[in-house]
């Protein structure tokens, strides 16, 4: 399987804001961003109407 990656560009002063958030939470800003991405599919697999 082939490795594929994609950078995500978030503004400077919004990734010093989930720094602090993750750090609070004790994970890691990857991680965090993993599971906020994860989260959100979740809300767009319930929208999705033709399944």
């Amino acid at each position: 399987m082939e490795k594929k990656e994609k950078l995500l560009r978030i503004p400077i002063n919004q990734y010093e804001k989930l720094v602090k958030i993750s750090q609070k939470l004790g994970i890691s800003i990857n991680e965090f961003i993993l599971i906020a991405i994860a989260e959100r599919i979740k809300s767009f697999a319930l929208l999705d109407t033709d399944g």
